[in-house]
């Protein structure tokens, strides 16, 4: 109670809490708390006043959002003659974005890199023959690729990877329709609020996988083999929502795990990396790979079709018909009857160009392969 009156209808406790919530740096709470005080008391001077501090700072810091330092970027033009002029469209979030450095290169083309969200919409583009989306992650980036849409209403220019085509690829939305393309396992995926999935932990069949969305390599991904360690592995991770994901076993029969990378550009299949581990979460950089792992990971990368078989071939040119993007990457394992087991297809996948040396030449070989392959993309739909 404050002088007599319930907390809720007393401008006092209002602006005290308004005033504690602002200490906390809680400004939209803050606001609110400050707008109900005046709306019990309109002559409250206290409560004007730490509203009018309040959307001060809400003014300035919507001032120094706009004064960021670049909001784009030139590569420029190293060869002779014209340059083809690429607009790349790139967002505030690093993770999650097409790594483009390799294939852009600067002997060919003269890059302009432009973060979304700083651009002014009143400024005209720069001078581009073609663009290039590369901000390819939608569960983290789907404000940016609206925004990137918006924007590109002042192009008429061909685009590679168009934006409502990314927002596509997010991994509830790629389960939902990779899963009736033909010899495709797209494993289930929902996205939960934490409190649902600790309310509803028996009732899943396990064992499943659960990861925080938006992030990439591994990072924030926990496999839960039954519903006593589900609250265990659930607070491990960051955010409210949460992606619940079927596990599928895709053990070989040596009884190891293996994982398969493929980029799929302009509708041709690039192998990039296969990596054979003991643990089911496969990455390259923990992987097993001896002398016997790196020669069936060179077969796979000389001859993709042969490796893989017919069945998971044209698998995989039909999933990567169905996503549709001009640039694409597939994370995959093989299941025990040869169908395709899709990890991930999106465009937010690395290339590296391994150190030099025996050991690697091979892989330097299939990443050169791919970098190529994008350069020409680009320079098919720039016209040259």
């Amino acid at each position: 109670m404050v002088n007599g009156n319930s907390d809720d209808k007393s401008p006092v406790a209002h602006a005290t809490r308004a005033a504690a919530l602002a200490g906390r740096g809680e400004l939209d709470g803050a606001i609110a708390e400050a707008n109900r005080a005046l709306e019990l008391e309109p002559d409250f001077s206290y409560a004007h006043l730490l509203l009018a501090k309040l959307l001060s700072e809400r003014a300035l810091a919507h001032l120094q959002a706009v004064q960021k330092p670049f909001d784009s970027v030139i590569t420029k033009y190293t060869g002779d003659g014209e340059p083809i002029r690429v607009l790349q469209l790139g967002s505030t979030r690093a993770v999650g974005q097409t790594n483009t450095e390799a294939m852009l290169d600067p002997a060919t083309f003269e890059t302009t890199t432009i973060v979304v969200q700083y651009w002014d919409p009143q400024r005209a583009l720069p001078p581009h023959h073609v663009v290039f989306n590369a901000i390819a992650d939608p569960d983290s980036c789907a404000g940016a690729l609206d925004v990137a849409n918006w924007l590109l209403q002042k192009t008429a220019a061909p685009l590679i990877n168009p934006p409502a085509r990314v927002l596509a690829t997010g991994r509830v939305t790629n389960a939902e329709r990779l899963r009736n393309v033909d010899a495709v396992i797209a494993p289930a995926s929902a996205l939960m609020s934490r409190a649902f999935i600790l309310a509803n932990g028996n009732g899943f069949n396990y064992p499943l996988l659960v990861r925080s969305p938006g992030y990439h390599n591994g990072e924030h991904l926990a496999f839960v083999d039954e519903a006593s360690r589900l609250f265990e592995a659930v607070n491990t991770l960051p955010g409210d929502d949460l992606l619940a994901i079927e596990f599928v076993d895709t053990r070989s029969a040596d009884g190891r795990f293996r994982k398969y990378r493929a980029m799929a550009i302009d509708g041709e299949l690039y192998p990039a990396h296969m990596a054979v581990s003991n643990h089911w979460n496969v990455h390259y950089f923990s992987a097993q790979m001896g002398a016997a792992e790196r020669a069936e990971e060179a077969r796979y990368l000389d001859d993709m079709r042969d490796a893989l078989g017919n069945v998971a071939f044209e698998a995989l040119l039909r999933l990567a018909a169905a996503v549709g993007l001009d640039y694409l990457g597939i994370d995959f394992g093989i299941a025990p009857d040869g169908r395709v087991v899709v990890f991930e297809a999106n465009a937010a996948m690395t290339i590296f160009m391994p150190e030099a040396s025996p050991e690697t030449e091979y892989r330097r070989r299939a990443a050169a392969r791919i970098f190529e392959a994008g350069r020409e993309l680009v320079k098919r739909r720039a016209g040259r």
